[in-house]
């Protein structure tokens, strides 16, 4: 009798991680430069109170050129590169998926996405409650589990999911700016009667408590901030750590799932439609990139022009910012589109070819290199580092986003000369595959 005991591989270890040779230089370049991009507004995060962030008009020296900086980040930093990243993550879903699909390793391919995302979810809890509480890998990988059934949509109904989203998400600023409307009218009649002398009910007392809770979180006193600049800059590790685990919880909870999730999903499955019709791979006509340009920063500059003007005229009180957060998100996407239609442009002319191979290195070493920007900046400026918390303004800190960007411009490329992965992506990609993955690269 034959022996029929031949070994059967599974489905999932016939799928292995993308080859160089597979891999897309225009999402790559796209991907290294949303994690510069993003360092620019992170590293106000590292060096300072949230709140100065929130409100730059309660740093010491908002005006020159510190002003002109908050603008410019605000025109084109804020938000967008957040969202090209975010775009970036759909994109890359939807190809690990069809890819599989195509070779025909349909079967396995489903087990390794989420376990992929499973331990994006591990990595990103990490990085939030041990190293820096501004993580948005715990967002990536929840929204991530979403995505699968979504791949074999149309482009045009993954347009229209996009505009659906969009709409949904401004409703929900829109209702938060008329509740706070209608709290701050009676804060208004509830403090007269207070002036009167007249008791408040404990009811009436827990409003007004409400609303300076809501107040401060935006306008804190100077011994607040001062208490935050204390721990962070002289505190123990663990007293840091136990000081962020709040705002950590509460970003991965209530704020999450009040408005994280739905417009992290948008930008997702809008990162699906954009690679799905090709525009991501920069070789579409290039009056297609130019019109992306065009409308996207015609329609989101205005909007931010809006917003930071309305803001500086309203000091950033609490309802300016609840109402330009109406069209937020319509801003931070458009001009998102804008910059990438440029990007694309960019990876299409045979120009400063030295520049594109070091940023698309910088892409393909993407998750190391936000987690390498996490540990410099809460070294540079927490206290088990050198404790520079609270003590740089918006101009200096740009000389230590300048420093990393060389570095990571010149050590990412480098690094990729002998190595086929970043470590923490060779990482995730063997407990993704659950193989160890080969890390030296071929010569």
């Amino acid at each position: 009798m034959a022996n029929t005991n031949h070994h059967i591989s599974s489905p999932t270890s016939q799928i292995n991680p993308v080859k160089l040779s597979e891999r897309l230089q225009s999402l790559d370049i796209l991907r290294g430069l949303a994690i510069l991009g993003i360092l620019v507004i992170n590293i106000e995060f590292f060096a300072q109170p949230l709140a100065k962030l929130i409100n730059p008009a309660l740093s010491n020296n908002f005006s020159g050129f510190n002003y002109y900086i908050w603008l410019i980040k605000e025109f084109v930093f804020s938000g967008k590169f957040w969202s090209i990243f975010a775009i970036l993550f759909g994109a890359g879903a939807y190809l690990l998926i069809t890819r599989a699909e195509e070779k025909g390793k349909a079967a396995g391919i489903a087990d390794i996405y989420y376990r992929r995302l499973f331990w994006l979810l591990f990595f990103a809890l990490v990085h939030a409650y041990l190293i820096w509480n501004g993580d948005i890998l715990y967002d990536y990988a929840i929204v991530g589990l979403f995505l699968y059934p979504l791949r074999k949509l149309s482009v045009r109904t993954l347009f229209i999911a996009v505009l659906i989203l969009l709409i949904l998400y401004t409703l929900r600023p829109y209702i938060d700016y008329k509740n706070d409307i209608a709290m701050y009218n009676q804060v208004v009649e509830l403090t007269e009667i207070k002036n009167t002398g007249k008791e408040l009910t404990e009811e009436q007392q827990s409003i007004l408590d409400k609303w300076e809770k809501k107040k401060s979180f935006n306008n804190p006193d100077h011994e607040t901030l001062q208490k935050n600049i204390e721990i962070v800059s002289k505190g123990t590790y663990f007293e840091i750590i136990d000081f962020n685990k709040d705002w950590v919880q509460e970003m991965h909870t209530i704020w999450f799932y009040n408005k994280g999730f739905l417009r992290t999903l948008m930008k997702m499955i809008l990162g699906m439609a954009l690679i799905k019709s090709g525009i991501l791979l920069a070789n579409l006509k290039n009056k297609i990139y130019l019109l992306m340009i065009v409308f996207g920063y015609l329609i989101g500059f205005p909007l931010a022009i809006f917003r930071t003007q309305y803001l500086f005229a309203h000091n950033f009180s609490l309802l300016s910012r609840d109402f330009v957060f109406i069209t937020w998100e319509a801003e931070v996407t458009f001009v998102a589109l804008g910059h990438i239609g440029l990007i694309c442009l960019f990876c299409k002319f045979n120009i400063l070819n030295w520049l594109k191979k070091s940023l698309s290195a910088v892409g393909r070493m993407a998750f190391t290199n936000y987690i390498m920007q996490s540990l410099i900046g809460t070294f540079l400026f927490y206290s088990y580092g050198f404790g520079l918390f609270g003590t740089m303004d918006k101009a200096e800190q740009l000389w230590v986003v300048a420093a990393i960007w060389i570095f990571q411009l010149i050590a990412s490329p480098i690094w990729l000369r002998y190595f086929r992965f970043g470590p923490l992506e060779w990482g995730w990609r063997s407990l993704t595959y659950w193989k160890r993955q080969p890390m030296i690269a071929r010569n």
